[in-house]
């Protein structure tokens, strides 16, 4: 929390408003069916999913055509260990940010435009909401 508090501090000194912090909610299995189906590409660096169906099964890069390969720490395991830190360092800024009032929670499922559609969403109304009062 010192960190929160201190940037709170900053943002007053520099006259600004945190209007919105956004949670992504996401179950951890889905977590884990994420992470553990990630591949990196040895020769060009893209990540890919083999959740993807298009990819399912390939052992090449869909971009460079290079091997594809699994890091050692895209495992269950450490996903649910680092799960379990993010869980119990997080919670008391969600309850913090809660309390003010600003906290937004979208859902983290789907395609990388669905959940940046969602967060867009929020900003919207976040900088509608401001308009308003200050109208």
């Amino acid at each position: 929390m010192p960190q929160a508090e201190n940037m709170e501090q900053v943002f007053r000194e520099l006259g600004l408003q945190l209007d919105a912090v956004i949670a992504l909610e996401v179950e951890p299995e889905e977590l884990i069916s994420r992470i553990t189906s990630r591949r990196t590409c040895k020769a060009c660096g893209s990540i890919t999913n083999l959740n993807d169906k298009a990819l399912l099964d390939s052992a090449v890069c869909p971009r460079c055509g290079g091997e594809l390969f699994q890091r050692e720490d895209d495992n269950e395991g450490v996903v649910r260990r680092r799960n379990d830190a993010y869980r119990r360092q997080s919670e008391p800024l969600i309850e913090h940010y809660r309390k003010k009032g600003v906290l937004y929670s979208i859902d983290a499922r789907g395609t990388v435009p669905e959940v940046t559609g969602r967060i867009e969403g929020i900003f919207n109304r976040v900088r509608e909401t401001r308009q308003q009062a200050s109208g």
